[in-house]
């Protein structure tokens, strides 16, 4: 009975602190029907909400208090009421709170939003963001935004340019830019007769400022040419952004990205890139990425060839060097990316990753001059996939090749031969076309291919650039390129047929979400009424409450104090290749994943493992409760992230480490476990070097989760201390007493671990 009457006050508590009236509510006036991250963004919608211009949607980084609003234009009209973007924003886990048009509030926390791979020679050798954006997918500080839909895409006005090809042409005079399409973005095209009547009495209104005319026996349709501009950013915003009849060609430029966008229709290029097919390494460094590239239509074809009746290319790339092709969607296209638009025309330094192509006849892409690495695509039903030409040298590297005419094709040319080398790819059948004798298909990954194996000596700048870290992202330590995720030719497919193209639901790969187990997805409905003395909230818990996984009343553990502490020196210097212990500290790896240990670090070398069969990790064993902390950095081209994670491989903490580091600019990861057990140290990608872990238990008796107040019994005074000390009346100040009201060890203290000590007391 004395229970009975102290849940009740306590819960009486609750109330008084924070004014909260909890009712069952039968429905709502706006619903969310949808919300979800994606590559630093989330996307929403909600229902019976006619007024988006009045709506308000802010987020948060879960654990902070300050919510940030976004651009009112990110809110649109839906079939049924709003949907809206949050985009620009770094991987983690978020809170959002959506304000109808009516005032009710909707709100959904913990939803995990991953990180764009920036693998690849886009990203090679420079260390600010591509287009407008930091890596870490956030806006460049000076980044002008503009918003642009078919109603306003000649009256937009950005300072004194106005009108979608004049900003773009020349605003990024002034800082890197961000142009945000919103919806289909159409212009008129002409009908076999080269006239536009059909658009024009279909109501069409043409796209000022384009490229459109007629050539000697060929043409050059709606192109909008961009010219000697860097640090721009094209990006489709939702789920239905569209370039509909017309195309990019980026003109002796740099810095350029293009994603979330589908092109159809175009007549010339989709998005084409021109330097200077004499000295291409002055215009550099593009990242075109999760597009969907549908099929061209030319309907006044007057070449010669009658080749450009499904448009001419969709991704052409010549006199320009550093770019990378990823995550895109290339559906029957038909001329589909040309690298080099003549045997002696140069271009440099290309990678295709993750890309699928789908009943596409050629050029995937098409090869002169150029050094191409292509791994982890998907080609199906394909014509001429990749075809080397004219000294190019290719890695192709893990690709899927399913019911293609040629996955392979080389040709002679006095320019010099074609080189090809092909690891580990993936073919149904061995349909390849070698006339220059040059295709090497291997299982070394380090075998160096003489420049004059064919009949023509390739005269390509970086012959055997795969394995030279001057020239490529390869980790020469290990034998295998530098990249973010780097699968089998199997797993390619499925993960292509998964994630690449524009946004949607479920498309994320776990590997880019952030860490954590999220074991809370709440979302919730709040009604505001406003009176003369107070506001009263009433909170509806939806059922897509995830189940709140409570450790109250477990032991902490305790301990004497006591550190243990690994250094490089603990170790004997070498290539280690077999389990290596010092202490509670063990070094594992295996063969071909070796960590190789010098007098200064330990070199994780690449992607780890935890678990039974880990590699490429230091393994801590701990007998209870304790801390680890690991000192580390990163001197590699590109940022690289170390984790910790449990035996059963769920990450319990993670860290970027920036590129460029050194010995005396260390970065600390400090993760706290709970219970005896083997942690893993180990990197999400290569680059890692470890200069000291450390281990330490605290001092002191066991110690009980859900005791607040150092009683060492649970009771309802624990809920009440954590109660006021989320309400900031009463704040808990002792560091063990804040962890152990910790409830479900998310490293947070909410309503969520007072009500979990509450039913912890009814049992």
């Amino acid at each position: 009975m004395k229970r009975s009457i102290a849940l009740i006050l306590t819960f009486t508590l609750i109330i008084s602190i924070f004014n909260v009236c909890t009712l069952t509510v039968q429905s709502a006036d706006s619903v969310l029907t949808q919300c979800y991250g994606w590559y630093e963004t989330i996307h929403m919608k909600w229902s019976n909400d006619t007024a988006p211009s009045k709506a308000k949607v802010e987020y948060r980084k879960s654990g902070t208090q300050t919510y940030t609003p976004i651009d009112s234009q990110l809110i649109r009209s839906s079939d049924d009421g709003c949907v809206a973007d949050i985009v620009g924003i770094s991987q983690g886990i978020y809170d959002i709170r959506i304000t109808a048009s009516s005032g009710q509030v909707i709100e959904k926390s913990n939803i995990p939003v991953a990180r764009h791979d920036r693998s690849g020679y886009g990203h090679f050798g420079t260390d600010s963001g591509v287009g407008g954006y930091n890596n870490d997918g956030t806006p460049k500080s000076n980044a002008q935004i503009v918003y642009v839909t078919n109603e306003t895409k000649n009256t937009v006005k950005l300072g004194s340019y106005t009108g979608l090809c004049n900003i773009v042409k020349k605003a990024s005079g002034s800082g890197p830019l961000i142009v945000r399409i919103i919806g289909k973005i159409d212009t008129q095209t002409r009908d076999s007769d080269g006239t536009k009547k059909t658009d024009i009495n279909n109501g069409v209104v043409a796209l000022n400022g384009l490229t459109d005319k007629v050539l000697d026996k060929d043409s050059y349709f709606n192109m909008l040419d961009v010219d000697s501009v860097s640090n721009i950013t094209i990006e489709g915003i939702g789920t239905d952004a569209v370039i509909e009849k017309w195309g990019f060609t980026f003109k002796k430029c740099s810095s350029i990205e293009v994603r979330n966008l589908t092109f159809t229709k175009y007549p010339e290029d989709a998005c084409s890139f021109e330097g200077s097919t004499s000295s291409p390494l002055g215009y550099k460094n593009f990242w075109v990425h999760n597009n969907y590239f549908k099929i061209g239509e030319n309907k006044y074809d007057i070449t010669t060839e009658q080749d450009k009746h499904e448009g001419d290319g969709s991704t052409d790339f010549k006199g320009c060097s550093n770019i990378t092709f990823s995550y895109n969607v290339y559906e029957r296209c038909h001329k589909t990316a040309l690298h080099g638009g003549g045997d002696g025309n140069k271009q440099y330094n290309s990678t295709w990753h993750h890309n699928y192509l789908n009943n596409v006849s050629s050029r995937m892409p098409l090869t002169r001059q150029v050094n191409l690495h292509s791994y982890n695509n998907y080609f199906l039903n394909g014509g001429k996939c990749i075809d080397a030409r004219a000294s190019a040298w290719v890695l192709s590297e893990a690709n899927n090749f399913e019911n293609s005419l040629r996955f392979l094709t080389t040709a002679n040319s006095t320019y010099g031969d074609p080189i090809i080398k092909s690891y580990r790819d993936v073919y149904d059948t061995d349909k390849k076309s070698d006339e220059a004798g040059t295709i090497v298909i291997t299982n070394d990954r380090t075998l160096q291919i003489p420049v004059n194996k064919g009949k023509n000596t390739n005269k390509n700048p970086y012959p055997n650039f795969d394995t030279n870290t001057s020239w490529f992202y390869y980790d020469s330590v290990n034998g295998k390129s530098d990249v973010e995720y780097l699968t089998d030719g199997d797993k390619a497919k499925s993960d292509v047929l998964q994630s690449a193209g524009i946004m949607k639901e479920g498309a994320v790969l776990p590997i880019y979400l952030p860490s954590g187990n999220i074991e809370e997805s709440t979302e919730t409905t709040t009604y505001k009424t406003e009176t003369t003395t107070k506001t009263t909230e009433t909170t509806e818990t939806t059922t897509e409450v995830t189940t709140y996984v409570s450790h109250v009343g477990e032991s902490m553990g305790g301990g004497n104090g006591e550190v243990y502490k690994l250094v490089p020196s603990d170790f004997t210097s070498g290539s280690k290749s077999s389990y290596q212990t010092k202490g509670v500290f063990t070094i594992t790896a295996e063969s071909g994943r070796a960590v190789s240990v010098n007098a200064n670090y330990i070199d994780l070398g690449g992607s780890g493992k935890a678990g039974p069969d880990s590699y490429r990790a230091i393994a801590v064993n701990t007998t209870g409760r304790a801390s680890i902390n690991v000192k580390f950095f990163n001197n590699g081209s590109n940022d690289r992230t170390l984790a910790v994670k449990t035996s059963a491989d769920v990450t319990l903490a993670e860290k970027a480490a920036p590129m460029g580091g050194s010995k005396t600019n260390l970065q600390t990861l400090t993760v706290n476990v709970d219970s005896e057990g083997v942690y893993y140290i180990l990197s999400l990608g290569s680059g890692i070097k470890i200069t000291e872990v450390t281990l330490t238990y605290p001092s002191g008796e066991n110690m009980l989760i859900g005791d607040t107040d150092g009683s060492k019994k649970i009771e309802t005074a624990d809920a009440v201390k954590l109660l006021k000390h989320i309400a900031g009346l009463e704040k808990i100040t002792d560091t063990e007493r804040l962890d152990a009201a910790d409830g479900n060890r998310d490293g947070k203290q909410t309503m969520l671990d007072v009500i979990a000590i509450m039913e912890y007391l009814k049992k």
